[in-house]
């Protein structure tokens, strides 16, 4: 046959398998192996690459089912992984729970037996008075257990933001040490506060982080450290090289307090981590203040170092890379001692909500001579300005969450106010969202300062002396 002008032979083979035959078309010059024994060869050939397909195919299919079991192994190693992570997650939430109950029910049930024996003496007013200051010490572990367990989620979370704004050093160690005095007075610790090397006095970061860092390191000497004992706090700064509008603070607290075992050392910052014998069983405590300390540092890049023996003491360190600011003359008004006399017969205007928060903020400002109004939305809020006449209130307590209109919103519209002393009445938060982020929303709100439930009324009361003290010079 001729096919695209060449020559060819038909040719055919019978396999010998059922009725299969090989059909062949042979060019013409290849005749000279004989068209029969060509055909066998071709035969041959094809048979074999048949057979070398099928076990390369089957090569193939051992491929993929050991590659299958891999892939399955695989998969059976991580969930039998993720098992015993849900099972570490469910034994971590299960400690979660046993130390929160523990830690939350003992100051509760010092709260309940007190008032329970309270009860019981009517007419002791020493004795009263004695359960009330007990009350008050326990309400305030429980108010700290609450904020430690709030502030460890939102930084495990990611939720928690930097917000650095200008401040004093010396201004900033004035507080601190204003704070932590009374407990260790009581505990008649000799207590010792060096500030030297500082290069710049002012400086740009978070101070409430700051100052939450320093506090629980402090609060934790005090815990730990006998009557009698030593603390020393020492705040510096250290020189950044190759980078003059940067400073390291450093904040350290020593003690001559119980220390801590070098197995305790290894696990000191894990959540509700606490050491346990028969010295710190007693001591209160959430096992939270050294995880939030370092997770914050960490947070502010920063670095916290530890050196402790075991019935010889403690010495943290905390060094924290931080923004030098040009020194200008700073103001320390926030932590001098200030005359709340100044503050009788104000007359203060309360946007709260609830009913038993405004029977207590109420009945605390008439015990300091002060009158106060309700407004029970934001928008009540506005409506009793706009009626009232000029200077009628002379600040204003606002609630945050509130229904209709929130205190953040009713801020932003007194703050528009044509009228001038609507516009320029000060205007306190009184909020239980006492996060760091809250505070910086409210005053970015308009609203003057920030003052967290339960309100502590000493805190209030120093704070509108300020204000009012501001307004009269």
């Amino acid at each position: 046959m001729s096919l695209n002008g060449g020559n060819y032979f038909l040719a055919y083979y019978y396999l010998g398998i059922d009725d299969w035959t090989t059909i062949l078309m042979i060019p013409d010059d290849s005749l000279g192996l004989g068209s029969k024994s060509l055909a066998r060869v071709l035969t041959t050939n094809l048979v074999c690459i048949f057979l070398g397909m099928l076990a390369f195919i089957l090569c193939l299919l051992m491929w993929f089912f050991m590659r299958n079991r891999r892939t399955q192994r695989k998969i059976n190693e991580q969930l039998k992984k993720a098992a015993e992570a849900e099972k570490a997650a469910n034994l971590a939430k299960t400690n979660f729970l046993s130390s929160m109950s523990h830690d939350i029910r003992t100051p509760l049930n010092a709260i309940v037996g007190i008032l329970t024996l309270a009860k019981r003496r009517p007419e002791d007013n020493a004795y009263l008075r004695e359960s009330m200051n007990k009350i008050g010490t326990a309400a305030n572990q429980l108010l700290t257990l609450i904020n430690d367990i709030l502030d460890i989620s939102k930084i495990e979370s990611g939720e928690v933001q930097l917000n650095p704004e200008p401040f004093s050093v010396r201004e900033f160690v004035n507080r601190i040490m204003s704070i932590v005095t009374p407990s260790m007075e009581e505990k008649h610790h000799t207590f010792t506060v060096e500030v030297h090397d500082i290069a710049h006095d002012r400086l740009n970061g978070d101070r409430l982080r700051l100052s939450q860092i320093y506090l629980n390191l402090l609060s934790n000497a005090v815990k730990y450290t006998d009557s009698q004992g030593e603390i020393h706090a020492e705040v510096y700064e250290q020189s950044v090289s190759g980078h003059p509008d940067q400073t390291c603070l450093v904040l350290s607290v020593r003690d001559n307090g119980v220390g801590m075992t070098e197995d305790f050392q290894k696990r000191m910052y894990q959540s509700f981590s606490r050491e346990t014998d028969s010295r710190t069983n007693k001591i209160q405590g959430s096992g939270l203040g050294l995880a939030i300390c370092k997770q914050i540092v960490e947070l502010m890049g920063g670095e916290i170092l530890c050196d402790s023996q075991e019935g010889k003491g403690t010495t943290f360190t905390v060094m924290l890379p931080i923004t030098a600011l040009p020194d200008a003359e700073v103001t320390e008004t926030e932590f001098t001692e200030v005359d709340t006399s100044i503050l009788k017969g104000m007359h203060l205007l309360v946007a709260e909500d609830n009913n038993v928060n405004w029977r207590i903020v109420r009945d605390l400002l008439e015990d300091e001579e002060i009158t106060a109004e309700r407004a029970e939305n934001g928008q009540e809020c506005l409506n009793l300005l706009e009626k009232a006449e000029e200077n009628h209130f002379d600040a204003i307590l606002m609630d945050v969450e509130m229904p209709v209109m929130n205190g953040k919103e009713a801020t932003e519209h007194i703050r528009a106010s044509q009228v001038p002393w609507i516009r320029d009445i000060p205007i306190f938060a009184t909020t239980a969202n006492a996060f760091a982020e809250d505070v910086k929303s409210c005053l970015d709100a308009g609203m003057n300062d920030h003052v967290s439930k339960p309100i502590d009324i000493e805190t209030l009361l120093k704070k509108l002396a300020l204000i009012r003290e501001r307004i009269k010079k």
